[in-house]
């Protein structure tokens, strides 16, 4: 009965134990697991995070692809830019007066495109034995019209085209064979920041998005910035034209008249509002000068010499201002019947004055040789006259005897001007400036680099 008992209390110890263990088991397990309600609330943050991620990874995607289109488009422009550039260089002028063009070139007006600025292009050679001068010269052909750079576009955006002669994939300008071409597009209708021109005597040009500064003296030098639609603008890029001479001692003389008002005290620059002047590269200012050109037969030859030549001369003349006292005269050697003199010295440029000497320019042919002393020597004596500034494409005798002033004078020409000046003009000396025209240099040592450098001017090449 005792054992019994004593079983009786073992099974029941064993029953609690096991009642025991399984409610710890069971709250264990409630302990570990989760409701409804979690489940739910756990499902919608795991959504929204998942969503979060998603927008977060496709701003990310859009943001790449809009700053990949966006250096694309400045690619672009930075591209067209460095083309405009590299023109500017291969040229001989820059050209900002559409009236400037020669006859013929506007064909573009029929497609619509306004005119920008155009970059007058040299006689080009078609291959690489056209530099051969073993027959005398080299076999040039001459492009007729300059490089147009013009704009399309008055709604929401502004194309940049270039109406020109091509390039071959040789790198050399195909002189019979021109295009239009659209160089670039998208660019805005205003500019983020205004370009600043480095002074008063460049041009400031601005069409929409598109900036230009043009240096009015040697019209070699541009400045430009392009603002695209995306709101993002370039830096400004400085083009220059091709390295001569005329980055020399001409550069010179632009920097000290912009240093210096009016480079001396009896010269005054009489060029048009907000620009300077200068013809075939070389600045002027138009206060009482006599233009020399030389209309020799060496003018005439196939490179097209005389029509360059009388369209810088007019374009010289034309950025005179009306209180500009100028003359021109043309000379070869006497007996040819191709030298011209406006007057006896320098004139007003009245309407009526311009209108002459605008068809005595567009008269002048080439015939006979090489003579300026004859006319030099009448100018430097005339007491209206305070500049000179010779044009030639030749060379000629530099030496003799000349009387001026009533003395005579032997030896150098340069050297006998320059005694005149000093001797009887020291008040009032006249300066002459000279340009080596056509592909030759007769700067430094020669006879126009003396003339000029013994008579207070600067002798620039001009191709």
């Amino acid at each position: 009965m005792k054992v019994k008992s004593m079983q009786n209390h073992i099974n029941t110890v064993a029953k609690m134990d096991h009642l025991k263990s399984k409610k710890e088991q069971t709250k264990q397990y409630q302990q570990t697991g989760f409701t409804l309600t979690e489940l739910l609330v756990g499902a919608l943050v795991a959504s929204l995070t998942v969503a979060a991620g998603m927008k977060l990874s496709q701003v990310i995607v859009n943001n790449n692809k809009q700053s990949e289109r966006n250096s694309a488009a400045i690619e672009l422009a930075d591209s067209a830019i460095d083309q405009i550039q590299q023109e500017i260089r291969n040229g001989e002028q820059l050209i900002d007066v559409e009236s400037e063009l020669p006859k013929g070139c506007d064909t573009y007006k029929q497609q619509g495109i306004e005119f920008l600025f155009a970059v007058d292009i040299p006689d080009q050679a078609m291959s690489l034995g056209a530099y051969d001068i073993s027959t005398g010269k080299p076999d040039l052909k001459a492009v007729e019209c300059p490089i147009v750079y013009g704009t399309v576009g008055n709604t929401e955006e502004i194309k940049l085209h270039r109406i020109g002669t091509n390039i071959n994939k040789f790198g050399y300008y195909t002189a019979d064979k021109t295009s239009n071409t659209e160089i670039l597009r998208h660019i805005s209708k205003s500019t983020n920041r205004s370009l600043k021109c480095p002074s008063t005597r460049w041009k400031h040009i601005k069409r929409g998005g598109i900036e230009v500064c043009i240096d009015q003296r040697l019209k070699r030098m541009a400045k430009l910035t392009i603002t695209l639609n995306n709101g993002r603008d370039l830096p400004g890029i400085t083009a220059e034209g091709r390295t001569t001479q005329r980055q020399g001692s001409a550069m010179t003389e632009v920097m000290k008249q912009d240093a210096v008002a009016g480079a001396n005290s009896n010269t005054v620059s009489k060029c048009k509002s907000g620009s300077g002047c200068n013809f075939g590269g070389q600045p002027i200012t138009c206060d009482k000068t006599s233009f020399l050109i030389d209309v020799s037969g060496s003018m005439g030859w196939g490179n097209n010499r005389m029509g360059r030549a009388k369209r810088e001369l007019l374009r010289a003349i034309d950025s005179c201002s009306d209180d500009a006292e100028i003359n021109v005269t043309a000379f070869s050697s006497s007996g040819w019947g191709t030298e011209r003199t406006a007057w006896n010295g320098p004139k007003k440029l009245t309407a009526n004055n311009r209108a002459y000497l605008r068809q005595l320019v567009n008269g002048l042919y080439p015939r006979g040789g090489t003579d300026p002393w004859r006319h030099t020597n009448r100018m430097i004596q005339d007491q209206n006259v305070k500049e000179i500034v010779l044009l030639s494409d030749g060379g000629t005798w530099t030496s003799g005897t000349i009387y001026l002033g009533g003395k005579r004078y032997s030896g150098s020409f340069a050297q006998s001007y320059r005694s005149y000046n000093n001797n009887i003009r020291s008040t009032n000396p006249v300066k002459i400036k000279t340009i080596s025209f056509g592909g030759g240099n007769y700067c430094g040592s020669g006879w126009m680099g003396q003339l000029a450098d013994m008579n207070g001017g600067s002798c620039v090449v001009a191709p």
